[in-house]
This record gives C-alpha cells, sequence and structure tokens, in this order.
C-alpha cells in the first residue's frame, strides 16, 4: 500500500494537466503550415524577437499557458499583439490611436451526429482558440501588420485589445453554418521610456478604463524603478482617501500600485499624514463597527502604510495607531495598525484589544496563523524595487 501510494504521490506539488504537446510546438507546426499563428499566447518563444519585454513582477511567467503574460512579439509578424490583461506593467507605451477589431466567425451548427464524431472538438472546445473571434482577431491584425495594410497600425508596434468588450453585431445562417460578425476594442501602441511631461500628464488625473489604467502602471513602475521622488504630490493627489467621492474604503489594482509606488520609490520624503491619513480611513464612525470588524474593498492598503510607518519607529505615532486598533471597524486598517504597534515593541497594546480567542483579529495578530511581520524597509513582491 505504502508502494502504491508513494508511487500516486505529486509529492506536495500541482498535477500538471498541461498538453504533452508543447504550445511553443503547436504554434510552429501550425505557422509552417498555414503561415498564420491564430493565438498570440501561443506564439513560439524566438530569442531574436524584436520586442523582449520584462514579466510585471510577483508574476510567474509560463508561455502558452492562459491567464500569464505576452513578453514577445509574435513570430509571424514581428508585431506586438495581446489582450490588455495579458501586457506586462515593465514597459511604458504610448498609445498612437484607437484600433477597434472586427472580424467574422464561421462554425457549424452543432448536430447530435457531429458531436459523436468530434466530441472533444465541441465538448472540450475551451482548448480550441482557432474558433473564438477575440483571437482571430490577434491574427487579423498580425496579419495586417506584416503586409502593412491596415494605416491604423502605422508608426505602431502592433495593438492590444480589450476582450471584455467583445460583442456580436450580425449573425447570418446558411443551412448548418453560421457567420458572425464580432467588434473588440482596441489601441495601436508604441512601446517607448516615458519623458517627464508624459509622467507628468499621465499623473495630473485619476484614469479609468483597462488601457489608461494599464498605462498609468506602467508609468508607477518606471517611477518606482528609478527612484524618483520628484512625483510624489502628483502621486499622493492621486489617492482614493484625498478622493471626496471615494471614502477611501474602495481600492482598485492601479491605487494600490501608487501607493506601491510611494512606499518605495522614497518614502522618506513623504509625510506622515499620508500614512496616517490610509490607516484612518479604516475608522468610518457610523458605518463600521470596531467590536465586529469587517473586511473592506481597501485591499491591502493599510498594511503598505502601516509597515512604512512601522519602520520609522517613531514613539510620537503610538497613539494615532492605537486609535486605529481600538476604533476601526474595517479589519484590514485595524490588523495593520496592531501590526505596526507590534514592530515597535509595543505588543503590550494590542494585547488590550484582543477581547476573545475566536474572532478575526486574534486570529490575525496572536496565532501561528497571524501575518507575516513587517519588513524594513517595505519591499513587495508586486514591486519593481524587487
Amino acid at each position: 500500500m505504502v508502494v502504491i501510494l508513494a508511487a500516486c504521490s505529486t509529492g506536495g506539488q500541482r498535477a500538471n494537466y498541461r498538453p504533452k504537446s508543447l504550445p511553443e510546438y503547436r504554434a510552429e507546426a501550425e505557422h509552417i503550415v498555414t503561415g498564420k499563428i491564430t493565438d498570440g499566447r501561443l506564439a513560439f518563444i524566438d530569442p531574436t524577437a524584436r520586442i523582449q519585454l520584462q514579466p510585471s513582477p510577483g508574476y510567474e511567467t509560463n508561455p502558452g499557458q492562459e491567464g500569464f503574460e505576452v513578453l514577445n512579439s509574435r513570430a509571424d509578424s514581428g508585431g506586438y499583439f495581446a489582450f490588455v490583461q495579458d501586457v506586462p506593467v515593465t514597459q511604458y507605451f504610448r498609445i498612437v490611436r484607437q484600433a477597434d477589431c472586427e472580424t467574422t466567425s464561421t462554425m457549424t451548427l452543432i448536430t447530435p451526429a457531429l458531436v459523436k464524431t468530434a466530441p472533444d472538438y465541441y465538448i472540450k472546445s475551451k482548448r480550441f482558440f482557432g474558433d473564438k473571434p477575440q483571437y482571430k482577431c490577434l491574427g487579423d491584425f498580425s496579419d495586417r501588420f506584416r503586409t502593412h495594410t491596415d494605416k491604423r497600425l502605422e508608426g505602431s508596434d502592433g495593438a492590444v485589445f480589450d476582450n471584455q468588450t467583445l460583442t456580436k453585431v450580425e449573425n447570418k445562417a446558411h443551412f448548418f453554418l453560421q457567420t458572425s460578425t464580432w467588434r473588440m476594442a482596441g489601441w495601436a501602441i508604441k512601446f517607448a521610456n516615458p519623458s517627464h511631461e508624459e509622467i507628468v500628464e499621465g499623473l495630473r488625473h485619476k484614469v479609468s478604463g483597462k488601457i489608461y489604467e494599464l498605462q498609468q502602471q506602467t508609468l508607477l513602475f518606471w517611477i518606482q524603478k528609478n527612484r524618483f521622488a520628484q512625483y510624489n504630490e502628483l502621486l499622493t493627489r492621486l489617492l482614493p482617501v484625498n478622493d471626496p467621492y471615494q471614502g477611501g474604503l474602495v481600492w482598485r489594482d492601479v491605487d494600490i500600485a501608487i501607493l506601491r509606488t510611494l512606499a518605495t520609490a522614497a518614502p522618506e520624503k513623504v509625510p506622515n499624514e499620508v500614512w496616517l491619513k490610509v490607516l484612518e480611513k479604516g475608522i468610518a464612525p457610523g458605518k463600521l463597527s470596531p467590536s465586529n470588524p469587517v473586511v473592506t474593498q481597501s485591499m491591502n492598503a493599510a498594511d503598505i502604510a502601516a509597515n512604512v510607518l512601522a519602520c520609522k519607529k517613531d514613539v510620537s505615532l503610538v497613539p494615532r495607531l492605537e486609535a486605529v486598533v481600538r476604533n476601526a471597524g474595517s479589519l484590514q486598517h485595524k490588523v495593520a495598525a496592531a501590526k505596526a504597534l507590534k514592530a515597535m515593541g509595543r505588543s503590550d497594546i494590542v494585547v488590550t484589544y484582543i477581547h476573545s480567542a475566536n474572532n478575526d483579529f486574534y486570529r490575525s495578530v496572536a496565532t501561528p496563523f497571524s501575518h507575516p511581520p513587517f519588513a524594513c524597509p517595505y519591499t513587495s513582491a508586486k514591486s519593481a524595487k524587487d
């Protein structure tokens, strides 16, 4: 029995469900046979690719697998084509112009006989990307880039698309065939290093929309990478705690990236009040109960702010940190302030606010399952610093 179990064990590792044929080889074979690559993620890795990007910090890359970043220009055209969520933040890009995709897809109307003859195709169709219009757009635009037949791509390195905007605009049935027309928002882009003027303009206002949030995150990466402190004031203005309409308890990924940039680029030049304001937004009188704190939509913003304050070892901060532990109804803020006090050698204060051994606050600060302690200076696997 022991031998059998040992043979079946994965050694504690996640089982590998990848197709036995490597994506790079599948794509290369398709390119040799058809001259095309229908899925940009499957473009085989070419060490001489014209565009080679670094992965976003904290992201593990594995070419050809769904959900990972596209780091290279395509082998069939030399152009970069990807969905917005698959573009790393490590390289700034200019938006050259709008380049929406309109494409068609044709599929055979499914009948019981067809399913019976090709069950893998119809039942496990997630494996077949060529029939999906969003991936067809990538291939279509790559062809146009290679043949210089789309003026919208002039002066660009390729295009990126928001596949969440994919919309079917027309359906036509032809006996056992159905032809559909699809549209998807896209933008021609050009990779470059940002100028000072571009950074200032890109941080002047809060942005919304996937492409603009991504572009702002590339600016934040550049600031972190180069340890620029001259943009601290612009960054501080963009924090949700300074938005009168937001309340400071709802943070987006780009908002967290802004705070992380302040914490890594030049935290010593950011006033304590900035970090305290982030923490104290967790109190929200009349809305949240300090005796029954809840997880809010501020993600790990409080942790970042508390980490920076803890590293300062400033005893004058203790009363305000204690006030957050005492009054915060946001669990993240309450726990972050307690962690800061512990890091400053004031665990005695934290103990006085643990009223039960069976609540989230206790589990977060006083058990083996507690959050990891702060590191000084603040570091993050998502930061360009690392």
